[in-house]
């Protein structure tokens, strides 16, 4: 979502900027937002651990680990790449998932994993 302040901005009758009034117009839009995209990652944090419910105690290399959440999801064609980065990122960023590079690497859900000692 890009905002032009030109005309974003609510305008007082002057037609000065009314920054009480924009700023709780972007507060609210802000959390229309951020409920938006507590959803959308809800759904992909239930798929992903739907697939190492499956897969437990594996590590899945990060390809098929999206495309089988994308699968879960019923991705189209119209989707597919921002989709496909939002799955990625967010098994990137979350402290539910580790993900080991090289021989043996992928992804692992950590309750799942070994403990080393």
């Amino acid at each position: 979502m890009n905002i032009d302040l030109n005309t974003y901005v609510v305008r007082s009758t002057t037609g000065s900027i009314n920054f009480d009034a924009t700023i709780a117009k972007f507060e609210a839009d802000l959390s229309t937002f951020h409920a938006a995209r507590e959803k959308e990652e809800s759904v992909i944090a239930d798929a992903l651990h739907a697939i190492f419910d499956s897969h437990q105690g594996k590590r899945i290399p990060m390809p098929f680990l999206t495309s089988e959440v994308l699968r879960m999801l019923n991705v189209q064609p119209e989707n597919f790449k921002s989709l496909s980065e939002k799955v990625q990122d967010y098994v990137r960023v979350c402290s539910d998932f580790n993900i080991g590079k090289g021989k043996g690497g992928g992804v692992g859900r950590v309750c799942d994993l070994p403990v080393k000692g």
